[in-house]
């Protein structure tokens, strides 16, 4: 077909496949800390949702200062170094939440947190650049497509594993409970399933290093 949905020969382009796979993979880690953090925030630590609501926006204000910038160095250093940068903060965050305990302060809390909204930050702007200029002009707006639906296709990921490794280990150990019926005697039950979510999720993002590091250097 002249238009047609997605073009099968972008496939053949390794600087557009591999960052589509790459934002995916970031998205299922991001959406692991964006997922489980205010049941954290709300329960273990006992925070109000005003509270809770302002602590998920802080981090996530990078993207509005930090992007810019990471396009600009893209133009001078290519993508590979800085998605890998990106991509190795969002690893550091979820690595970082798993120690969290119920007892650190905010700010103990909102530094792992903001780590993860750096990282992105850092990948998005440079990682859609490179699938975006990698392919054919008349063949962007597929490509456009694609970078969408891989991120969203992330963030589904993303949750649904988070809630599977999340409520698996939570209700193995309160003997089928669920947080509806949360008290503060299953607090232990809480963190083991929450620190194997954040675990599951850096694996994830660990992964992602890999892809990102695999498609090698753009040539300006």
């Amino acid at each position: 077909a002249q238009y047609p949905l997605f073009d099968p020969a972008l496939l053949k382009i390794r600087l557009f496949v591999l960052p589509v796979i790459s934002s995916a993979i970031l998205f299922a880690a991001l959406f692991v800390v964006i997922f489980l953090m205010p049941f954290f925030l709300t329960y273990p630590c006992g925070l109000s949702a005003a509270w809770t609501g302002l602590l998920m926006i802080a981090p996530f204000l990078f993207l509005l200062v930090v992007s810019p910038f990471a396009g600009k160095f893209y133009d001078h250093y290519g993508s590979r170094g800085i998605c890998m940068s990106g991509m190795a903060l969002v690893f550091f965050s979820l690595v970082s939440l798993s120690g969290l305990t119920a007892e650190q302060g905010i700010f103990q809390i909102l530094w792992r947190m903001m780590a993860a909204g750096l990282g992105t930050a850092l990948f998005v702007s440079p990682n859609n650049t490179t699938a975006m200029t990698s392919v054919p002009v008349h063949r962007r707006g597929t490509a456009s497509g694609a970078v969408a639906t891989s991120r969203n296709l992330g963030m589904v990921m993303g949750v649904a594993m988070a809630g599977l490794v999340f409520t698996t280990r939570f209700s193995k150990l309160t003997g089928g409970a669920t947080l509806e019926s949360y008290d503060s005697y299953m607090e232990p039950a809480f963190m083991a399933g929450f620190q194997a979510a954040m675990l599951t999720g850096a694996g994830i993002a660990f992964a992602g290093l890999i892809v990102t590091w695999a498609r090698g250097k753009e040539v300006f």
